[in-house]
């Protein structure tokens, strides 16, 4: 028997040796199965060890005593009794989405007792084994023990995939069901044949470290959070929707972790490690026994629970309180989409709940939007806005119109505002308040800005040639031509290429843009002014206006929103005359022009005429005309 144990071991060192290193060689372990899989794997070495170790001292009985068998055999059993723990604290881990009991002290006392009868109290009485003085292996009476405390163990993690049965997968059950029953067969060898020593066992136990080894690289769990992925995800959403089928009884939702990069940044990818697995487990928390989570990607969560549930879970403020490792607030937007076609595949439903999610990206009162169908027309247009964007700009669909800026002592056109239009071929007209912030928000708007600037000169240039009077032409410049590395150069290159003056092209930007970098925006104005470039502030007055602005930022020109003046509350238009009075009497003393846009009645001249302002825009004047009618005015304008 002893020749087989050998032979037996020699497979089981085989096993895990190839075990060990296909676990070395694979990039990523889910964090719960990578530390059980260490602790098995390592019992189970130690064991195999252990048990050659045996054979050796049983080949040379007359070189080993008695007592150094005995010791060996100790350690043996005492491994051996940790080995049902493990798998039942394994099925514990793996039952957390369903809110197992939490494995405390009184958990592990029984295993701990064991181990320290073995250790401390057989040697006196012989309970569970005794090595006679010839080396013969001797079984106790009170060795039942054992597989009274390997049942207990072994039922306590039954227990637990039953608990837990709708987030483990079908791998793991059969991983700790295997695991079970291996280690019932480790207990009635022991008890019944303890001649056979352990080789046959350990062999047994290290094919089970493969098992162990290819579950821990299942491809639906999340390498950090043991979470599922999307896809162990799809299919625990879809098997709670077939348990429950009913037209919007479940909800799904997308969780985004805002600025979550910072917490890299500053504190490390370990730290960050550590914050998303916090959150995993607070998700857990909230999908509850009727409900799943899992990890999208990075910083992106998802979950389905019952839709009477989502105010109850979600009724936060949207901010994620961590303080260990770190203290921080997380700040979270969730999209959440109820679930109307059960049929629908998982992946869609989790696409719209994303669709809702952004809409609340940038919003800092509300957190959570819901999914509904004008959402899906509004993003549906915005996709093929997107979609169809450098094919107008390449055939030319963008134009521009003019809207006069007029002294307002004559009504003679001083200059104008070039705005830019969107005719498409088959949705005609599209609104600038409809492609202009999509614009700017995926960063297209430099690219047809660049058309518009050049559109511009080769107007102006085109004028001059045909001996027309030139007014100058201002534009609106977006936050992104600013982050631009030389904006100023390609202005000045524009100038030289169609031999237009500088003072004919004005740079229009509003007060947000300034106060969003205000030290790089100052330093390309005062670039602007030494090309020969005037700037014009738009907007003043329209939203929180600072007087920062006036005093640090050197402008030309202030383009004031005659909303001052539209109320119907007398007392509050008796205080917007004064504040606008005051705003155009503080840019003259400051060296300022003043245009005063909006204005659509004759009343409204003679009060900003009275106060001292020296241009107006709006439709008594005309509203935005197309070049050629523009060109017209000025030579009406011109012969009178």
């Amino acid at each position: 028997m002893i020749d087989y144990q050998i032979q037996y071991d020699g497979l089981a060192l085989l096993l895990l040796g190839v075990t060990g290193l296909y676990f070395i060689l694979q990039p990523k372990h889910p964090s719960l199965q990578r530390d059980i899989f260490l602790y098995y794997y390592w019992v189970v070495v130690v064991s195999t060890v252990l048990d050659i170790v045996t054979v050796v001292m049983m080949w040379h009985r007359e070189i080993f005593p008695p007592w150094a068998l005995y010791g060996v055999n100790v350690l043996y059993w005492s491994l051996s009794l940790l080995i049902p723990s493990i798998i039942a604290h394994y099925a514990r881990s793996l039952a957390a989405n369903a809110n197992a009991i939490r494995t405390g002290f009184l958990w592990y006392l029984p295993v701990v007792a064991c181990i320290f009868l073995v250790i401390f109290v057989n040697p006196f009485t012989g309970w569970f084994m005794q090595v006679t003085a010839d080396g013969q292996y001797i079984r106790g009476d009170r060795v039942l023990v054992f597989p009274v405390l390997m049942v207990f163990y072994i039922i306590d993690a039954i227990i637990h995939l039953v608990r837990g049965r709708r987030f483990i997968s079908r791998v793991q059950k059969a991983t700790v069901l295997g695991a079970s029953a291996i280690i019932v067969g480790l207990g009635l060898i022991q008890v019944f044949h303890p001649q056979y020593l352990l080789g046959g066992v350990i062999a047994s136990l290290s094919v089970l470290m493969v098992y162990f080894s290819f579950q821990s690289f299942d491809d639906k769990i999340d390498p950090l959070t043991a979470l599922p992925n999307l896809e162990g995800f799809y299919t625990d959403a879809r098997r709670l929707m077939e348990q429950n089928p009913d037209t919007g009884y479940y909800t799904i939702g997308m969780i985004d972790l805002q600025h979550f990069k910072m917490i890299n940044d500053l504190f490390g990818k370990k730290a960050g490690d550590a914050v998303l697995l916090d959150f995993a487990g607070r998700l857990r928390r909230r999908a509850g026994e009727n409900g799943c989570c899992g990890r999208a990607e990075a910083d992106h969560f998802v979950f389905c629970i019952p839709t009477g549930l989502v105010k109850a879970r979600w009724r936060d403020s949207g901010i994620v309180h961590i303080t260990q490792p770190v203290d921080y607030k997380l700040r979270m937007r969730v999209g959440l989409y109820t679930v109307e076609d059960p049929q629908l595949p998982v992946g869609q439903m989790c696409d719209r709940a994303q669709m809702a999610m952004e809409t609340v990206r940038y919003n800092y009162v509300d957190y959570t939007a819901w999914y509904d169908e004008s959402l899906r027309q509004a993003l549906m247009e915005e996709q093929r806005i997107a979609d169809e964007m450098e094919q107008a700009l390449a055939e030319d669909q963008f134009y521009l119109k003019y809207q006069p800026i007029v002294r307002l002592a004559d009504g003679r056109i001083a200059m104008a505002e070039a705005l830019v239009r969107w005719k498409h071929p088959e949705l005609g007209e599209i609104p600038p308040s409809v492609f202009i912030p999509q614009f700017e928000k995926n960063g297209f708007i430099t690219a047809l800005d660049a058309k518009i600037r050049e559109t511009i000169f080769a107007n102006l240039s085109r004028w001059q040639e045909a001996g027309r009077t030139l007014v100058p032409i201002s534009v609106n410049f977006s936050l992104l031509d600013f982050a631009q590395d030389d904006l100023v150069g390609q202005l000045e290159a524009l100038s030289r290429k169609y031999a237009v003056d500088p003072e004919y092209f004005k740079v229009e930007i509003t007060e947000s843009v300034y106060m969003e970098n205000p030290q790089q925006i100052r330093g390309i104005i005062d670039a602007l002014h030494r090309g020969g470039f005037q700037v014009f502030m738009d907007d003043f007055g329209s939203g929180y206006s600072s007087l920062n602005v006036l005093k640090d930022v050197p402008m030309d020109v202030l383009k004031l929103d005659l909303a001052f003046l539209k109320t119907e509350d007398a007392a509050n238009l008796g205080r917007s005359r004064i504040i606008l009075q005051s705003v155009i009497a503080m840019a003259g003393e400051l060296g300022m022009g003043t245009i005063t846009e909006g204005i659509d009645a004759r009343e409204q001249i003679d009060t900003l005429c009275a106060m001292g302002s020296t241009y107006g825009q709006g439709y008594y004047f005309a509203k935005p005309l197309y070049a050629g009618e523009l060109g017209k005015r000025l030579e009406d304008q011109q012969a009178h």
